[in-house]
This record gives C-alpha cells, sequence and structure tokens, in this order.
C-alpha cells in the first residue's frame, strides 16, 4: 500500500480507524473520548450546525458550516487556547518571577494510575503539599500555586505527572515582596515521595478491593532510593527561575489547550501505522516511532 507523505489530517485518521479501534479498545474508551471524537469528525461538517446565507438579489442560498471549537481538534485549537492564554495572562504581573516544575512518578506506579484514574486527582494535591511544606517550614509562608496533570509523555504512552507554576515570592507583612532565589531539590524530592506513597497507600486500604499487590509495590518504592535510573526514578524537574508568568505560563499553556500531537510531526501514514517524531527529554534527540 502507498505511504502517504504529504499533510496529513488527524481527521481523516480518525476516519480510516474509529470503527477498528472501537472494535478492540471499546470496552476501555471513556464517553468523552467518543464525544471528542465525533466533535472532531464533524468540525467544519453541515452534518449538524451550519449558518445559511441567502442574497437578497439571486435568492442564492450558501450553508457555512460551523467549527467545533474543540481543544484536541487540529483546526479549533489554536484560536481558543490563544483567547484563554491572552485572559489569564492579563491577570497576573509580568514583571514577578515564578518556577516551573514538573513532578513524575516512578515508572512502576504507571499501571496503577491507568488502573485507577480517579487517583490522578492525588497528584497535584501531593505535588502542591510538597512545595508548602517548604515554603512553611522555610519562609513562614503560602505560595500561589497552578498545577496541570498531564497524561502522556512526547512518545504517546501512558506517563501521568503533574506540572507546577510557583511564585517566587510572598508578600510580608508590610506588603512588600521577598524573593526566593532557590528552592532546594533535596528537600522536595523526599517530600514528594513521602506524600505521594502515603495517599496511594490510604487509598488502597479505602477504596480498593483485594490491595495486596498495590500495598507491596508501595512498600517497595518507599525503600527505593532515588534516581538510581534517571528515566524510572526522577521524580522531579525544575526549570530556571523565569521572569515572569507568561514565560512559564507559555509552557504549561501547551498540555491545557492544545490537541494530543502536532500533524506536523507526522511523518508517515499507510492507514494501518503512524510514525511521528518526538524530542527525547534524556539526551535532547529527535527520534520517530512507528505505532
Amino acid at each position: 500500500m502507498e505511504i502517504i507523505t504529504w499533510h496529513i489530517s488527524i481527521k481523516n485518521i480518525l476516519k480510516d480507524n474509529r470503527i477498528l479501534f472501537c472494535k478492540k479498545f471499546g470496552h476501555s474508551i471513556r464517553d468523552f473520548s467518543y464525544e471528542t471524537i465525533n466533535k472532531v469528525l464533524l468540525c467544519w461538517s453541515k452534518e449538524l450546525w451550519f449558518a445559511s446565507f441567502k442574497c437578497n438579489d439571486c435568492c442564492e442560498i450558501k450553508h457555512i458550516p460551523f467549527t467545533c471549537k474543540s481543544r484536541f481538534c487540529n483546526s479549533c485549537w489554536k484560536p481558543q487556547s490563544d483567547l484563554w492564554f491572552n485572559k489569564l495572562i492579563s491577570r497576573w504581573p509580568k514583571w514577578l518571577n515564578y518556577y516551573h516544575l514538573a513532578f513524575t512518578i516512578p515508572e512502576e506506579l504507571r499501571p496503577f494510575f491507568k488502573k485507577h484514574r480517579s487517583a490522578l486527582k492525588l497528584l497535584p494535591k501531593v505535588a502542591s503539599q510538597a512545595m508548602l511544606y517548604f515554603f512553611q517550614s522555610k519562609h513562614k509562608s503560602i505560595p500561589w500555586i497552578l498545577s496541570v496533570i498531564h497524561s502522556f509523555g512526547a512518545k504517546l504512552n501512558w506517563n501521568p505527572h503533574v506540572h507546577l507554576i510557583v511564585t517566587a515570592w510572598w508578600i510580608q507583612c508590610d506588603w512588600r515582596f521577598k524573593h526566593i532565589n532557590y528552592i532546594p531539590y533535596q528537600l522536595i524530592l523526599p517530600s514528594w515521595k513521602k506524600y505521594l506513597l502515603k495517599h496511594l497507600k490510604e487509598r488502597c486500604y479505602k477504596n480498593i478491593e483485594n490491595p495486596t499487590n498495590d500495598i507491596k509495590l508501595i512498600n517497595y518504592l518507599y525503600q527505593q532510593k532515588n534516581d538510581l535510573d534517571k528515566e524510572k526514578s526522577r521524580y522531579i524537574w525544575f526549570s530556571k527561575k523565569a521572569n515572569s508568568f507568561h514565560i512559564v505560563l507559555n509552557y504549561i499553556w501547551r498540555y491545557l489547550k492544545r490537541p494530543t500531537i502536532s500533524q506536523s510531526r507526522i511523518l508517515h501514514y499507510n492507514q494501518k501505522a503512524i510514525t511521528f517524531s518526538y524530542k527525547d527529554k534524556y539526551d535532547n534527540e529527535t527520534k520517530t516511532i512507528t505505532t
């Protein structure tokens, strides 16, 4: 079969593979996913919604289809995300400093969160708890925190993690700004690990039937040393201090209001397999993968 190498549309890929994919994974697909796919497929389509305009001179009627306005649609996400981005930026001072942190979990825990998706809400809670511990114990203050859950990695594999934007300042009693020049990795990492495993163990005892294997895994991770394997045990990524909220939000914004993959990253498609490129964060090299 001929391989398509010109501009490839996500919409066409969904059309070609939706039925087969639903037959294979229908038992695990959420209703939200079905609704989102249907929205994308009906984007710019007259089948669902359109506006009609009639010329008073020739009485010709023209139908203009509407867009789906879904953030997963590669045609609609940009205008909607820009509107949201500019609205949020306008609310915060541009001259203050912020930190961007990414809290990741061990590879061994990924199947747990895939099986118990409701536990994902623990990630921003625990990451914020680790940051609050540092600010309250060292600076007697409470920072402003924006957290975002991201459930997949650059290879589109299941890799849940949470991004945090944290203020590098706080307001003193005399209304003066106090700046933080350093966040110690050695202090945040143990707190993140401790609170994460503690909350997971509590959840296992309360909400999961027969949690024996999960408890064994959590106990094993309690005893595991940090950073033995960079790809498996890299729990936190720290950015340099950003000079404005615009800089850090520009990175987080890509996870909040964008499609899963850019169409420009898709290299080949033959109606059976897709080859796309991604940047490996461990060696900063661009690689390809076929799925």
